[in-house]
């Protein structure tokens, strides 16, 4: 029987579509032995003898129990006087994600064992210079519940004392007393470029630090 494209006609108890130049015809079974109506979709759903072996496989593997959220068993301790640590700080203006960014960045440095701990500075750059209780410990539960919370937990606020080189300096010495040798700063271009510059003096400053005398006077300044 011939058929135009888009026309079926019934025959046998199936209904027959043609379905243009490729030739390919599907069938809809009229009832039948399962009653579905979508015989031809079977197919679909039946695993496969390869599908089988993989599902036996990992039946009897042994069991890989999932890392508590809370602290997975390889997640550093804070030893700050071994070093060497991260410091995580959010500047700019506040938006969407920073508070996801802070979470990753620090549970992955603390999950990845390359670092004694994480500090995060509270209000960007300001709390870098300000030292003291401004630079923390960020642990592994301090930083959960965190993702529903708008803009930054850590605050941010941007700082005209780190623009200046006596600015950096100071933030320097506060960074090497704890032993902090990597910095992830999450923000915009401002921030970048506070961060660039920084990186570009951090040799300069560290050496001139190391010049200073007991008064904290003499040795690298401009």
């Amino acid at each position: 029987m011939a058929h135009r494209e888009g026309e079926g006609s019934m025959a046998g108890g199936e209904e027959t579509w043609a379905t243009g130049g490729h030739g390919r015809r599907r069938k809809r079974a009229q009832g039948g032995a399962d009653g579905c109506g979508v015989s031809e979709f079977k197919h679909l759903f039946q695993r496969s003898a390869t599908t089988d072996r993989l599902f036996a496989e990992r039946s009897s593997a042994p069991s890989r129990a999932t890392p508590s959220p809370e602290r997975p068993p390889n997640a550093a301790e804070h030893e700050p006087s071994r070093g060497p640590n991260l410091l995580v700080l959010t500047s700019g203006g506040d938006a969407q994600g920073m508070n996801a960014a802070v979470r990753a960045v620090t549970r992955v440095a603390l999950h990845g064992g390359h670092f004694s701990g994480v500090f995060a500075a509270w209000n960007g750059y300001e709390g870098v210079v300000a030292g003291g209780d401004a630079i923390r410990p960020l642990h592994w539960h301090d930083v959960g519940g965190i993702m529903h919370q708008g803009g930054t937990f850590l605050g941010t606020a941007r700082s005209a004392t780190f623009r200046t080189y006596e600015g950096r300096r100071t933030a320097v010495r506060n960074l090497l007393q704890r032993n902090i040798t990597h910095i992830v700063v999450v923000g915009g271009d401002g921030s970048l470029t506070g961060a660039h510059t920084l990186q570009k003096e951090w040799r300069e400053h560290c050496d001139g630090i190391r010049g200073e005398g007991a008064d904290g006077s003499g040795g690298g300044g401009r």
